[in-house]
């Protein structure tokens, strides 16, 4: 799943998309016709194109402009690509850039889990400094232990976090000199470029109704006189964001945090 995925389940929520076959397709000029647009394409300058790649990829283009049978694209389809299908909507209400802007706010604080497994563990150290990518938001702290000719990350239920600081206390002799430790912990997944790939934790219906909410509080913000059911439809997304809320999600697909013993200077 990317963000062009993502961007085309909003559309498709939002406003519509129309599905058209594709008769021919001239990359010299990034020109695509088709039969059935014929005197429709004055609706889709500025609009946006989807097409699915061989390898199940879907991808999104900019209409640059429209007329007659023809669209005019703003880069090219994939080299060595047959492209048979095309999806389309249309620039109003919302364009391509609008839509990425949408999700990519709910994106920037959605919450994912994060690992990490750069420390390792010293039996005369107890306190390590966290690595930059890592959050105070920790859920689970794990150590690579060798028993019975096996390896495996046994979870570690002696530790805290003070000031950037993780510290490990309970037997050092538990585990070997520099055995991995790995953590866990949440992290905003941050925004994502058009074609870039999403998290498979992301939960797509959240983001197509935060989404859409995000559009519609965008257009009261910039064009409330537009369109004046804009009000109605951002509440209609708000009664959406609440039914999340009551279902946990998406705090519910996070890593619950271990249970960790007291440990007393």
């Amino acid at each position: 799943m990317n963000l062009a995925e993502l961007a085309l389940d909003l559309a498709e929520y939002a406003q519509g998309v129309e599905e058209y076959p594709v008769t021919t397709y001239n990359p010299a000029t990034l020109s695509i016709t088709s039969a059935s647009l014929s005197g429709r394409t004055g609706e889709y300058g500025g609009g946006t194109l989807w097409f699915v790649d061989s390898n199940g990829v879907i991808n999104a283009r900019t209409i640059k402009s429209a007329s007659g049978s023809s669209l005019t694209i703003d880069s090219p389809f994939p080299l060595g690509e047959t492209i048979n299908t095309i999806l389309i909507t249309p620039s109003m209400d919302f364009d391509l850039p609008a839509l990425e802007s949408a999700i990519n706010t709910v994106l920037t604080v959605y919450p994912i889990m994060g690992y990490d497994e750069s420390l390792q563990f010293h039996r005369d150290v107890h306190t390590y400094d966290l690595p930059d990518q890592v959050t105070n938001d920790i859920r689970r702290v794990e150590i690579l232990r060798h028993a019975y000719n096996c390896q495996y990350y046994e979870i570690s239920y002696y530790w805290k976090i003070d000031n950037r600081k993780l510290i490990i206390y309970g037997s050092p002799y538990r585990y070997e000199e520099l055995a991995p430790i790995r953590i866990s912990f949440v992290k905003p997944h941050g925004r994502r470029s058009i074609h870039e790939e999403i998290d498979p934790s992301v939960n797509k219906e959240y983001i197509r109704y935060m989404g859409y909410m995000n559009l519609y509080r965008n257009q009261i913000q910039k064009r409330h006189k537009d369109n004046p059911i804009a009000m109605d439809l951002f509440n209609e997304s708000k009664n959406y964001e609440q039914q999340f809320f009551n279902r946990h999600i998406p705090e519910v697909y996070l890593l619950k945090r271990d249970m960790t013993i007291p440990y007393w200077e």
